[in-house]
């Protein structure tokens, strides 16, 4: 079963070929209704959430198949709502679906007339044979699922599954005279005999720096105590293909031939190899040239498994599958964030970062310390190591390196230096830093002067705005005072505020702790 997902919108995909090679596979539209466009169809405003209305389709050929989309149509009203596509195995032909193959979450507009399509090519969802597609409510009423009007009905492909009787029945129980308008594009997976390998999955290596996915392929029939040929080994080969390759996908592009024969590898590389043991199912990590970003869309590598013998020229091969790799890893937040007012602007500066794939920086303002960075409170992204805020004076800033993939690092916190500049009337008030500074042993030396023995409390904040510590000082009384800051220990190495408050005044100090 595949994991759901929840995709805001429909997206079009583009097929063709990349290069020169074998032709592609031809995609058949399987369909069990006659709607053709401006036919009188009936929508059935009777469904509620949890209802399904599906459809058994049924392939020719010898297969395997792999479902590339899914159409129907859904009207009634022109309202956006959320739909379940649910895909089964039908193979055994009863009332009751097998295995479920596939399931996500979509957007659709209501349409009397325009047939809504699905993507599934990068899902590479394959069947074996007859399977059924469901389409979920997640609402009561319209818009909903069409039948045809041409007044016949296949009752053995048309089905509703709804929980109050429970189950699954024959649609025309219900008295309906058409198909459901539900189709399904599929391309037959040439090779998928019992002695070449298939690609299950081609899905990315979670948590790393990109450029790598991970391949996991169903082992040859000749993989097999007793086999007539014995496989040693599997060979991975990706496609070789101009970068980038930003077309939405390319599943049915230069399918290798699935000879047991030597296939000319002109235009493939070879990336890794995985010995044979009998298992059934084998994995391995394999690199790709490109991630696919925000800046660069997606970046397909196309792969087939080349299962080898004694004999050199009798091999098995899979058919070719494709996916994509993404650099999961944020970058390092900023450092050496620092601000200082003057001139009637804040001069914000810190040190470049050095990933190879930064984007830009992000940088948010706010009134305290411990505020949260959003939209609302972004005011510059650039990609230097410097700029100069107009805003208020006396604000908190926060900043974050943002790669070409989208992951943004954690937030360094910066605080104008004229919020340690005590307010008219309260030019006692002031904190500063007595002990070295970068500090070495983990503890901070402060100078503190408060005008009176009213609360006062002493915060020490981390480069992102969390409190490491805080202390009461107010019980120190009117005068100057020595504070040695460390948090049940010596603090670890890093970039902190001090803040001296009193609810009224308030101070800042910048303090570096070094290993």
């Amino acid at each position: 079963m595949r994991f759901p997902r929840f995709v805001p919108a429909i997206i079009a995909i583009v097929l063709g070929a990349l290069g020169a090679g074998p032709v592609a596979a031809v995609e058949t539209i399987l369909q069990n209704d006659g709607f053709v466009a401006g036919q009188a169809v009936g929508f059935q405003a009777g469904f509620v959430a949890g209802e399904i209305g599906a459809s058994r389709l049924v392939p020719s050929g010898t297969g395997p198949w792999r479902v590339n989309r899914v159409r129907f149509l859904l009207g009634g009203a022109t309202s956006t709502v959320t739909i379940t596509l649910r895909i089964w195995d039908d193979t055994a032909g009863t009332g009751v679906p097998g295995t479920e193959l596939f399931f996500g979450d979509y957007l659709v507009t209501g349409s009397d007339a325009a047939l809504q399509e699905i993507d599934l090519v990068a899902d590479n969802v394959l069947v074996t044979g007859q399977f059924r597609v469901g389409i979920e409510f997640q609402h009561d009423g319209l818009p909903s699922i069409a039948r045809d009007g041409d007044g016949t009905i296949t009752a053995s492909r048309n089905f509703i599954y709804t929980p109050s009787i429970p189950g699954w029945v024959q649609s025309s129980l219900f008295g309906l005279t058409g198909d459901w308008v539900i189709r399904a594009g599929v391309e037959e997976v040439s090779g998928g005999g019992p002695d070449a390998p298939q690609i299950l999955s081609v899905a990315d290596v979670g948590n790393d720096q990109g450029k790598q996915v991970r391949i996991r392929f169903q082992r040859s029939g000749q993989d097999a105590a007793g086999a007539a040929t014995p496989v040693l080994h599997y060979e991975v080969h990706r496609r070789v293909d101009a970068l980038p390759v930003t077309i939405a996908a390319d599943r049915t592009a230069s399918r290798p031939p699935l000879l047991p024969s030597a296939v000319a590898l002109d235009g493939w590389d070879y990336v890794a190899s995985v010995p044979a043991h009998g298992d059934d199912v084998y994995s391995v990590v394999v690199p790709t040239l490109a991630d696919s970003s925000i800046s660069q869309g997606l970046q397909w590598s196309v792969f087939f498994i080349r299962a080898a013998t004694a004999a050199p020229t009798t091999v098995f091969d899979s058919p070719a599958d494709s996916g994509y790799s993404v650099d999961n890893l944020p970058p390092v937040p900023p450092v050496s964030f620092a601000a200082d007012y003057s001139g009637g602007a804040t001069h914000l500066l810190w040190d470049p970062n050095s990933e190879p794939d930064l984007w830009y920086y992000a940088l948010h303002r706010g009134s305290s310390a411990d505020f949260l960075p959003g939209p609302g409170n972004l005011i510059a992204t650039t990609s230097g190591s410097g700029y100069d805020d107009v805003g208020p004076a006396g604000s908190y800033y926060k900043l974050a390196a943002v790669d070409v993939n989208g992951n943004t690092s954690g937030y360094t916190l910066a605080a104008s230096s004229t919020t340690g500049v005590p307010e008219e009337g309260a030019s006692a008030f002031a904190l500063t830093m007595t002990g070295a500074n970068p500090s070495r042993d983990g503890r901070l030396r402060l100078g503190l002067t408060l005008p009176t023995g009213a609360p006062a409390r002493l915060e020490v904040l981390d480069v992102s705005g969390r409190r490491v510590l805080s202390r009461d000082v107010g019980s120190l009384g009117a005068g100057r005072h020595t504070v040695v800051l460390s948090a049940g220990g010596p603090l670890t190495a890093g970039i902190y505020l001090v803040r001296l408050s009193d609810g009224i005044n308030a101070s800042v100090v910048r303090a570096v702790v070094m290993e």
